[in-house]
């Protein structure tokens, strides 16, 4: 891992207002649905944003399960 490409971590804090509690597990569409079609209410409260390295994002993308070849091309062309 040796480029100077720089990748981006956008964490997004919204606030979901509903009739009976969320439960855990649910998923960003589901979110998005109910929030645009279903019968949610939601905004975003916060953004943050941070400027990653190739050593940052591949462990955010460990963190995430996420496989590093997803975003990084140098790893992509090794496989």
């Amino acid at each position: 891992m040796s480029n100077n490409k720089k990748y981006y971590r956008t964490v997004f804090k919204i606030e979901v207002l509903s009739d009976e509690p969320i439960g855990p597990g649910i998923g960003l569409e589901d979110i998005a649905y109910e929030i645009s079609e279903g019968q949610w209410s939601g905004m975003f409260l916060d953004e943050e944003v941070e400027e990653c390295d190739e050593e940052r994002i591949t462990e955010l993308l460990k963190n995430q399960k996420s496989d590093a070849s997803f975003v990084i091309e140098e790893i992509w062309n090794e496989q």
